[in-house]
């Protein structure tokens, strides 16, 4: 494959502690072209209870939601010599656990999140693994991983 290919396919892999692949999403943009996905889902829990608005002497729950997931953002230029220059943006967010605190008028859920981010430029040859970012925290490591393979636009063959 020459360096002139114009097409960039990025494969990006969340790894834990033991290497195991969390999750892994494929990207093809074109060169100089920024691409992203968004990996996110949405979940509700008791985040307060307070007396109600309608009816002070009775107490209501409030609710809030918690977004969990990765949000991953890519701009490739290929350089000359066939290797590809990344401008990256990662953001990700996930629940640990949720625990219950009780107080004399009800129980709210306190959640535990681990959150990791990061924006840079990383210089990778085509065809192999790179770390782009490694964060650990309580509930262990986790490496960001990208592979790049420059695309044929004629033949669509990945090399």
């Amino acid at each position: 494959m020459s360096a002139n290919a114009k097409v960039v396919q990025i494969t990006l892999s969340i790894k834990s502690d033991e290497g195991e692949k969390a999750t892994s999403v494929v990207l093809t943009a074109a060169d100089g072209v920024s691409t992203n996905v968004d990996e996110h889902t949405s979940i509700s829990y008791v985040s307060s209870i307070a007396p109600c608005k309608d009816n002070p002497a009775k107490t209501c729950a409030e609710y809030s939601a918690l977004k969990t997931g990765f949000a991953f953002g890519v701009l490739p230029r290929v350089l000359p010599n066939g290797d590809v220059l990344l401008d990256l943006v990662y953001d990700s967010a996930r629940l640990n656990s949720m625990r219950d605190f009780k107080s004399d008028i009800g129980t709210i859920e306190l959640p535990d999140v681990s959150k990791n981010g990061f924006k840079s430029a990383v210089k990778v040859k085509a065809g192999v693994e790179t770390v782009v970012n490694s964060a650990s925290e309580a509930s262990g490591k986790q490496d960001v991983v990208v592979t790049v393979k420059l695309v044929d636009p004629k033949t669509g063959a990945a090399s």
